[in-house]
């Protein structure tokens, strides 16, 4: 299990031990874990988001917010069913999270594409459903892989 504590990200065992720091992470703004070990997070406020292995080391930056674009942030990323895109939250200077655009990102090639305006926390549901926060109601819209 891994979580954010005294301005790091560390992991556990769901068994039992001692938090192995993995990297600096401020304040955490969510995290993923890919299916090749590695764990998608974002350290601080307004930062972009960084790869870190689950066994630590030295993080590298997955994500930068487009400051052309306006981007403060982007925040809470959720790793897709093919492990190599994560879907993930992209707030705008100035703005609530209710405007802020869901995009997904591939892990292979760095390419970013918005596949939805006007919403926060965005995660996939098996049922082939993005499921995302606006306005303080939960909404679902079909999603294609």
């Amino acid at each position: 299990m891994a979580f954010s504590a005294d301005g790091k990200l560390k992991k556990v065992s769901v068994s039992g031990g001692a938090p192995l720091t993995l990297c600096d992470a401020r304040n955490s703004r969510g995290g993923t874990w890919t299916p090749d070990g590695a764990i998608i997070f974002a350290p601080d406020f307004s930062s972009g988001l960084w790869r870190v292995r689950a066994a630590g080391g030295v993080s590298e930056e997955l994500t930068k917010p487009d400051k052309e674009k306006k981007e403060g942030s982007h925040r809470w990323p959720h790793v897709l069913p093919d492990g190599k895109h994560i879907i993930f939250t992209a707030q705008h200077l100035g703005k609530d999270f209710n405007s802020a655009d869901i995009e997904i990102v591939s892990l292979e090639t760095g390419e970013r594409k918005v596949i939805h305006r006007g919403g926060a926390y965005g995660r996939y549901l098996p049922t082939g459903h993005l499921v995302f926060a606006r306005e303080a109601t939960l909404f679902a819209a079909p999603f294609d892989l």
